[in-house]
């Protein structure tokens, strides 16, 4: 009788286990994202809308700091105080930080006009965030960003260079990249994909360099993606945790797909970090994610690059775009992420 209870518990604990583990399946947490977004940009109801994000936030442990930021300023246009504080809570304790905040026009001309309730949202902010930076690896996190100098302190040297000395100095900066993707590879072997989740964001909002966006672009930006960005073998060298974390809710698919898509990029014009790692891969799925940063050929089969998008939650190229006009006008920022 007692053996009879024992296996019923255990299979009711194992049961209990597969059922949590499909609630935190993100691929499916990113297309619940995109319904709720379907309700304000194609049916104009941002009521529906905030009470959809209040559902999936309900049900994920780990919700994206970029879907709390769209549902704030939505709160916000609402007027609604409680609904504020509510999608302001988990935003914070998901890792945006106070200047993010602030850089929404919305939320600020809301949070200015009411002194008191302006000061709630801080005391709000100064106790979540705390608990989001005391969840985070703050070793590997001191590690990463010591890379991110050193690579920035070379790149920069090298624009006012000419001749034989921008060519010692290419190479020094070539040495740093390449150091600095083994240590990655040697990291992510250890810890998995380093993102928000593990080492937190970039401390500050990182502005595109072109005018047109100066004053609209604000980006929630993962610490580790710069690395990622300057150095192809940092994707070849850990494809298979990349694709671990879009169901574990460590990247965000666009995240993803730009680092996918620009690896690929550097493979395919034969840049020199990529001999790193040697990789004998192909180009099998297409985002036409990485035109938003930076000019190159896209994808033209829309069919194929739709079908590739939906299958890792991200949104259709025509709802992103729509997507894209709702944020510049209606919340006065566009973010890429």
């Amino acid at each position: 009788m007692i053996y009879a209870k024992v296996v019923t518990i255990s299979i009711f604990c194992l049961l209990n286990c597969f059922v949590t583990s499909a609630q935190e399946n993100y691929v499916m947490y990113n297309k619940e994202i995109l319904r709720c977004e379907q309700q304000f940009l194609y049916l104009d109801n941002i009521k529906d809308a905030i009470n959809g994000y209040k559902k999936v936030f309900q049900r994920y442990s780990k919700p994206f700091a970029k879907d709390c930021f769209v549902a704030l300023q939505l709160a916000c246009l609402a007027g609604d105080t409680q609904e504020v504080e509510y999608f302001a809570r988990i935003a914070f304790r998901r890792g945006l930080s106070w200047t993010g905040l602030t850089y929404s026009q919305v939320v600020s001309k809301f949070l200015s006009s009411n002194g008191h309730f302006n000061q709630k949202i801080k005391s709000v902010f100064d106790a979540e965030n705390e608990k989001f930076t005391g969840s985070l690896n703050k070793e590997v996190r001191t590690s990463i960003i010591k890379m991110a100098h050193k690579d920035d302190s070379v790149k920069w040297s090298l624009n006012c260079l000419k001749g034989s000395e921008f060519k010692r100095v290419n190479k020094a900066y070539q040495d740093v990249l390449d150091s600095n993707a083994v240590q990655i590879a040697q990291l992510t072997a250890k810890y998995g994909y380093l993102g928000c989740n593990k080492i937190g964001f970039a401390d500050f909002p990182v502005k595109n360099h072109e005018e047109v966006y100066a004053k609209t672009c604000f980006q929630l930006v993962p610490l580790i993606d710069q690395l990622y960005y300057h150095h192809s073998c940092c994707y070849f060298s850990n494809p298979q945790e990349l694709r671990n974390a879009l169901v574990n809710g460590d990247i965000t698919p666009s995240t993803y797909a730009s680092i996918y898509e620009w690896a690929f990029l550097d493979l395919k014009e034969k840049r020199p970090e990529v001999t790193l790692c040697h990789p004998v891969a192909e180009q099998t799925e297409y985002y036409n994610i990485c035109p938003i940063m930076k000019s190159w050929q896209k994808n033209n089969d829309s069919i194929l690059v739709n079908k590739c998008r939906f299958a890792i939650g991200m949104p259709r190229t025509a709802h992103f775009e729509k997507r894209k006009a709702f944020e510049k006008e209606k919340l006065s920022v566009w973010m890429i992420i």
